[in-house]
């Protein structure tokens, strides 16, 4: 079987799927890229690039979580061949289907483009899309902070056949991973990918004994009200924080919204007229202590962080560090929560805006 890979760079999925597909011994012959700069792809540059990161890291005080394995340099470790393209859908690019004749293509790291026709259906085996949810639910771009957002338990990998709508082909197989009350979109990103990669070699096994151009059968997906999910929003009025929200809702914001690198923006919330990007949080039951307000405000703020309860709310939502929004918060580092009380910009009792 002839397999050509397809992937976007630095994509965890991607990369143990393909890391995967070499280490079972498959017949991989060519890897197919965005053709696209970045300095963690160059051998000489990468050590800088990744210092760089980290360091960066430790000046905004964030979890260090951008995925830096690399398709490229893994694909040239094991000799295999790489192609780069812009525009899957070029004539270029079908012209290069017609040289490497693959027998099946597999969209193992997503690709951002609809791919059209005559390309998906080129190789006798169709071509195969690894999906990080469980279909038919959350189809489209940015599912895993859309899940995280949804407060969804239960996520997984769906392997299906690419048809010409997103995420609408015969299911072929599922993997399903829990999500944890902690998971940020970085962490499902990294279960989903690693619970993929042996599915889809099963999958790939269960084709290859097939007569060419015949399909497995699969399972047709169930008709599904849920929209396409959209690329996630980070426009100051989607991030912006309503308090008239369950605070677990809040909470899964927070957690929805968690980046590589504290230069990008987060959940907003005001404190004695400044504005803050919430970064980092927890959720606790409600104690036989806690006196909560009939909106959302302060119950106390001691060394773990702001408690914000509201009457009739199950949760506690307690903020642990928090950012400087304004002009100048790329340069701002972030702080741990309770110097809002220290400094008297937040107090208990204060009800939030």
């Amino acid at each position: 079987m002839r397999i050509l890979y397809v992937s976007r760079h630095f994509s965890r999925g991607g990369y143990y799927i393909l890391e995967r597909l070499i280490a079972d011994g498959f017949d991989v012959v060519g890897v197919v890229l965005r053709d696209e700069k970045s300095p963690y792809r160059n051998r000489l540059r990468r050590p800088f690039a990744i210092g760089w990161y980290r360091l960066s890291c430790w000046y905004y005080r964030c979890e260090a979580c951008k995925f830096v394995k690399s398709e490229e340099l893994l694909a040239r470790r094991h000799g295999l061949r790489i192609v780069k393209t812009a525009d899957i859908n070029s004539d270029e690019f079908y012209a290069v289907l017609e040289t490497l004749k693959p027998n099946i293509m597999i969209l193992g790291g997503g690709w951002p483009q609809l791919i059209e026709q005559r390309v998906f259906d080129y190789p006798a085996y169709g071509s195969i899309n690894p999906h990080p949810s469980l279909l038919p639910a959350y189809r489209g771009t940015s599912v895993h902070r859309w899940q995280i957002l949804d407060g969804v338990e239960e996520s997984g990998m769906t392997v299906l056949y690419v048809e010409p709508e997103f995420d609408t082909g015969v299911i072929l197989g599922q993997e399903r991973v829990p999500i944890t009350i902690d998971d940020t979109p970085q962490d499902l990103a990294d279960k989903a990918g690693r619970a993929g990669a042996p599915l889809v070699c099963d999958v790939l096994r269960r084709i290859a004994d097939l007569p060419p151009g015949e399909r497995l059968e699969g399972v047709l997906q169930p008709e599904s009200d849920q929209p396409n999910c959209r690329r996630w929003k980070w426009d100051e009025d989607f991030l912006t924080i309503d308090w008239r929200q369950p605070l677990r809702r809040v909470y899964n914001l927070i957690r929805a919204s968690n980046q590589e690198s504290y230069r990008y923006r987060g959940p907003i919330f005001l404190a004695a007229g400044h504005r803050y990007l919430a970064r980092r949080a927890a959720l606790r039951p409600v104690g036989d202590d806690d006196a909560r307000p009939d909106a959302a405000g302060v119950l106390s703020i001691d060394y773990e962080g702001v408690h914000i309860g509201r009457a009739g709310d199950p949760d506690v939502l307690v903020i642990t560090q928090v950012q400087r929004y304004d002009a100048h918060h790329r340069f701002r580092r972030a702080f741990h929560a309770r110097k809002l009380g220290k400094h008297g910009l937040l107090k208990s009792g204060e009800i939030l805006q």
